[in-house]
């Protein structure tokens, strides 16, 4: 049997009567017991429908205890999962079905007008009403013309998962983690995080993206620890579930640590078990992390991973062990260096393109896609950053979206941590502009806060005389743009492409 199969068996038949996943939005418990029939039920549902190892399913429902249902079946089926956002448009599933041959859709009803336009995306397919007796108004779409005739053989190189990456600098590139891959990062995230069977976790972030399937939900399983699960991050709520249900470590993004920041009363004491924070899936700033830690008495342990590493990379370490705001970690479990354009390993405190290899990290993309990004066994990532005398890395930026002033670089992530250091500041993303004479100029677009009352021509020169003070004269911003809001992804990324064509395209002015 598959070993990351074998663990999950083999953790479910352990004290069938333990409460192990609670699901916020019906407030209910659930034990192994109960967990493991519902599985078999649904893994019957699948060869039903002539689902088998080998094939692929779309799963698209919310944070949930029926995800987890539904994906743990899955993988103990050894079908391929590619997880969506439950709210996923007509034009993004077209996509997905173009790329790949899936064999079915896990919908909820209430996104049944997808298939109104199965004429253009589904030629033939059978709407199956999933009517269980632990819960219903749930739909299988059994894609019928793409049915195998016979089932895959399953082995550790299968995957496990078939994931998308972000496509911040081009177009998204489909990554198949095997289970192989997939139970080396469990194991990582497990040791570095030190996750024992009395730890909880609280599941915020979204559950189709990797940093909650194998960081929160994966290895909380296969630690035999305890999820509580939220359909959504709420602000209002959060360190109520964190007091109420005794949490002891949670993964979230780092918009979530501002808002909570920002919503955070004068006086407000948290009675918490929190033995830390996980922060991942964007940069964070040091003064966030610094302010929270400081507000709220919990360690926050920045991160770094990605979909090709099948999540995390490197992680700062817990106590009695330094963690250093600003950095991402050490790199636990793989092996990370950074090269130069020539591909020579740098020296301390050099920046140039990080490069890693490991049991978790993935040999190509699937059908063979940007080839270039592999060589001699190792992924090279595209990120750009440094390592310190002590072996933390320091992400200075993706090296598409480094700023070329004239030959000078400038890192967006250092001048937007500067910015967002100003208390007029609620978020900020600094892209590149073109510039007949140096190429590229620094463009900073500014979210401000609610409580200002001057000028914008005053608060540009108020924030371009901080950035003045803390910076090098070329890195500043030469260009602010006053905005709304900041297009962001799923788990707080800002989606600077969005950013460009969202307000450069449309002529904004400084």
């Amino acid at each position: 049997m598959i070993p990351i199969i074998e663990k999950i068996n083999e953790i479910l038949m352990q004290d069938v009567n333990r409460k192990f996943v609670k699901d916020l939005e019906t407030n209910q418990w659930h034990s192994k017991r109960t967990i493991n029939n519902q599985i078999e039920k649904i893994q019957q549902l699948y060869i039903e429908n002539h689902l088998y190892s080998g094939d692929s399913i779309i799963i698209g429902l919310p944070n949930s205890y029926r995800f987890i249902l539904f994906y743990l079946a899955a993988l103990k089926s050894g079908i391929t999962i590619t997880s969506v956002n439950s709210q996923i448009s007509k034009r993004e599933l077209g996509t997905l079905l173009e790329r790949h041959s899936y064999q079915a859709i896990i919908l909820e009803d209430e996104r049944s007008e997808l298939l109104q336009s199965a004429n253009q995306l589904l030629t033939t397919f059978t709407r199956i009403e999933l009517n269980f007796d632990f819960f219903h108004g749930h739909f299988l779409v059994n894609l019928s013309e793409n049915s195998k005739i016979c089932v895959q053989g399953l082995t550790s190189s299968s995957n496990a998962l078939l994931m998308y990456t972000s496509g911040t600098t081009g177009e998204p590139k489909a990554v198949g983690i095997s289970y192989e891959q997939l139970l080396a990062a469990v194991d990582n995230i497990s040791a570095s995080h030190q996750l024992v069977r009395e730890d909880i976790t609280y599941v915020c972030l979204p559950l189709f993206h990797i940093n909650a399937q194998v960081i929160s939900l994966i290895s909380t399983i296969l630690t035999d620890g305890k999820l509580v699960i939220g359909k959504k991050f709420s602000a209002s709520h959060f360190w109520g579930i964190i007091e109420s249900e005794r949490i002891t470590w949670v993964s979230v993004a780092p918009a979530i640590l501002t808002i909570l920041l920002k919503k955070a009363k004068e006086n407000q004491v948290i009675n918490h078990s929190l033995r830390f924070i996980r922060s991942a899936s964007a940069p964070l700033a040091p003064t966030i992390a610094h302010d929270f830690e400081t507000k709220f008495k919990t360690i926050v342990i920045e991160s770094y991973g990605m979909t090709e590493g099948a999540s995390q990379l490197c992680v700062n370490p817990l106590p009695p062990e330094r963690h250093i705001l600003g950095s991402v970690g050490k790199p636990f479990g793989i092996e990370l260096k950074v090269v130069d354009e020539y591909d020579i390993e740098q020296f301390p405190n050099q920046i140039g393109e990080i490069v890693v290899r490991g049991k978790s990290i993935i040999q190509q993309y699937q059908n063979n896609a940007a080839s270039e990004s592999f060589y001699n066994g190792w992924f090279y990532t595209g990120d750009s950053g440094y390592l310190n005398e002590d072996g933390y890395l320091f992400v200075v930026g993706r090296k598409k979206e480094m700023i070329n002033r004239g030959g000078e670089k400038i890192s967006p992530y250092e001048v937007e941590n500067v910015i967002l250091d100003h208390h007029y500041v609620d978020s900020v993303a600094v892209i590149p502009v073109k510039d007949d004479v140096v190429g590229q100029r620094a463009a900073a677009f500014v979210v401000l806060t609610s409580d200002i009352d001057q000028q914008l021509s005053e608060v540009k020169a108020l924030l371009n005389q901080h950035c003045h003070t803390e910076l090098s004269s070329f890195k500043c911003p030469e260009l602010y743009f006053f905005v709304d809001e900041l297009p962001v992804g799923p788990t707080g990324k800002v989606q600077r492409q969005k950013v460009i064509e969202k307000y450069l395209s449309k002529g904004a002015s400084a």
